[in-house]
């Protein structure tokens, strides 16, 4: 079986982004874990060995494509957001308030900064110079991709906040739900389309699981060269490689996460008309027309509302052509001609009976 064969049946998405990182991390631990960690099987360093990893490889990559959702959860933070909300405990509720103060310190400080460059939004002022409306504008964009809609939304990782961002920007352009409709656009776009979006969710499902294997990779490294040896620069340096490594994967899963973004902002401004047209939706005119239908579509979509008839496309009778001076003209040349020939039928049915 070819590389061909193997990429054909799982797809680039699965191999690059959950096996190639799997495969590589356990290789790294074989290699580096001592013998009481490796099992024996795999210890050789031959073809039968690489081919156990291989097949773990394969279950571990799966067992992370199975999760994928949960996982950018965690790396988003949202546990820090939700930990101890609700609990009866006012002790507990005001530990993970302080913790979540604690965590959320520096993304808010941010966050405020690009606030107050940002000021009041809209076209150039008449007294700003170009130096302040640059910095304005340009603190606008930042503040779109990088952070959610409002301050309360805040969360305490910045893949967590560039992920956040994009799931708001149909919110604050057209008043959809990106949650909501994104199932529906992925159904509209073209092939060359979602290339760009598997690509994008690729990119950020390698960094996102080699970030995570390598953290696993280096603790448990670690406990294994404290157990079984007194360490040396060299284990110590097998330790601290998947942890650098991981710390740089994760800048590039934040790179990644607004790319993804990137495309599905795209997706959504290119192919919003057309899932009004599927839906039998009008098309929006007005600021106010925005609001009116994406608040009717977030409602049918996210809990079966049904469409308010003021924003439904209304199909009315085709209108019956009135007829013009050259259909009256032929008309009249075929009635003219329909009685010329019953008068010259006429007149022979005549004769013959003249003649018997």
């Amino acid at each position: 079986m070819s590389v061909k064969d193997v990429t054909s049946v799982f797809g680039r998405y699965f191999i690059v982004g959950f096996y190639l990182p799997a495969f590589f991390w356990l290789a790294y631990l074989k290699l580096m874990a001592g013998s009481g960690l490796v099992p024996n099987e795999v210890q050789a360093n031959n073809a039968s060995a690489f081919g156990v990893i291989g097949i773990a490889a394969l279950l571990l990559g799966l067992l992370l494509q199975g999760v994928r959702v949960p996982l950018v959860r965690l790396f988003s933070g949202y546990f820090v957001m939700s930990l101890w909300r609700t609990s009866r405990r006012k002790p507990l509720r005001a530990s993970a308030a302080a913790m979540r103060w604690l965590l959320r310190r520096k993304a808010l400080r941010e966050y405020r900064h690009l606030v107050k460059l940002a000021g009041a939004k809209g076209p150039r002022q008449k007294s700003e110079s170009d130096d302040t409306y640059r910095t304005r504008r340009l603190a606008e964009f930042w503040l779109e991709q990088r952070f959610p809609d409002s301050e309360a939304k805040v969360l305490p990782t910045k893949f967590g906040n560039r992920i956040r961002a994009w799931e708001d920007y149909a919110r604050t352009r057209w008043s959809l739900e990106t949650v909501a409709i994104r199932p529906h656009i992925e159904s509209l776009l073209q092939q060359q389309e979602t290339d760009l979006r598997t690509d994008a969710e690729t990119d950020l499902a390698f960094a996102l699981n080699a970030s995570l294997l390598a953290s696993v990779i280096a603790l448990v490294l670690g406990i294994d060269r404290a157990i079984e040896q007194p360490p040396s620069l060299w284990f110590i340096a097998s330790c601290l490689t998947p942890l650098l490594a991981a710390l740089a994967l994760y800048e590039i899963a934040i790179v990644a996460a607004v790319s993804w973004g990137n495309t599905v902002r795209a997706a959504i401004d290119l192919h919003r008309l057309d899932l009004y047209d599927k839906l039998g939706v009008q098309h929006p005119t007005t600021i106010a027309d925005d609001r009116a239908v994406g608040v009717a579509i977030n409602q049918m979509l996210l809990y079966g509302s049904v469409l308010p008839d003021s924003i439904r496309v209304t199909t009315a009778a085709p209108p019956t052509p009135e007829p013009n001076s050259s259909t009256m003209e032929r008309g009249l040349s075929t009635g003219a001609g329909l009685v010329a020939l019953g008068l010259l039928l006429g007149r022979v049915l005549a004769d013959r009976r003249r003649n018997h």
